[in-house]
This record gives structure tokens, sequence and C-alpha cells, in this order.
């Protein structure tokens, strides 16, 4: 009977904790950081994925003669 107490007293003080921790995650800064994080990650995935599929398409396009096109994109010299 004696470990009730000890278990009743550890269980509060996690839920305690747990509390807390929940509070800070939930926490507007801590909400407005991860946004900012995720949205960098967004756009740097993004044009990474972006730019090897645009040079993927180039250089298959160039294959079969088509590279005309392109060039009229580049500035001329």
């Amino acid at each position: 009977m004696k470990d009730v107490p000890d278990t009743t007293e550890s269980l509060n003080d996690n839920v305690a904790k747990l509390l807390v921790l929940l509070e800070r995650l939930n926490s507007y800064r801590f909400t407005f950081l991860r946004g900012i994080v995720s949205g960098v990650g967004t756009f740097v995935g993004a044009t990474i994925v972006a730019t090897i599929v645009i040079t993927i398409l180039v250089h298959v396009l160039g294959y079969f003669g088509m590279s005309e096109y392109f060039e009229s994109f580049l500035p001329k010299n």
C-alpha cells in the first residue's frame, strides 16, 4: 500500500510536466517559427525539384533538336 502514494505523486508530476510541454508547443511563437521553417523548407525543396525537372526537359528536348526554342530565352551577347 506504500507504493500507491508514490505512484500517484509520480503520475501527478508527469502530468504537470506534460501540460507545461504541451502549452509551450502550442504557443503562438513556436507555431509561428515552425511555420516559417516549414515554408522556407518547402520553397527550397520546390526550387530544387523544378530545377532538376527543367534541366532534364531541356536536355531531352535538345536531344530531339528542339534546343533552338530555349535559346530564344537566353540573352544575346
